[in-house]
């Protein structure tokens, strides 16, 4: 019996999502957007490495981390509000229809097959230093 291969570029993108998780220990809320900006480089990274099939990555979407960051914001900016299991239900009904739509944009949709990685890092560069009169 053959032994499964191992992409390298999954272990890239796990390794990327695990590494990227961990500052949350240490902050809560920037750790977090952390974790989400790690976690939305799959993409890119599976563009610049190889020709990686990108259903593959839809399959663990991570529903819970615009959960986890509404919440940490709320303790941060506003600790008398109560998380009521009725909140909490609309909350996570919005989050996770804009985590649906979040995961299909790049892997079913194909939104941003016109970028290649450098490109990206370009936009996001311009898009940062263009209110600083750069870019």
């Amino acid at each position: 019996m053959q032994a499964a291969r191992v992409d390298p570029v999954i272990v890239l993108v796990f390794a990327d999502r695990v590494v990227g998780s961990l500052p949350v220990l240490r902050g809560p809320f920037w750790g977090g957007v952390l974790a989400i900006v790690c976690d939305r480089f799959d993409l890119l990274l599976c563009n610049l490495f190889s020709g990686l099939p990108r259903d593959a990555l839809i399959v663990a979407p991570n529903p819970f981390e615009f959960w986890y960051l509404a919440v940490a914001c709320t303790w941060r900016d506003r600790p008398a509000f109560a998380w009521t299991p009725g909140r909490s239900a609309v909350a996570l009904l919005a989050l996770g229809a804009a985590e649906e739509v979040q995961e299909w944009a790049p892997h079913v949709g194909r939104l941003f097959d016109g970028f290649s990685f450098l490109e990206a890092l370009d936009a996001i560069r311009r898009a940062v230093l263009s209110p600083f009169g750069g870019g």
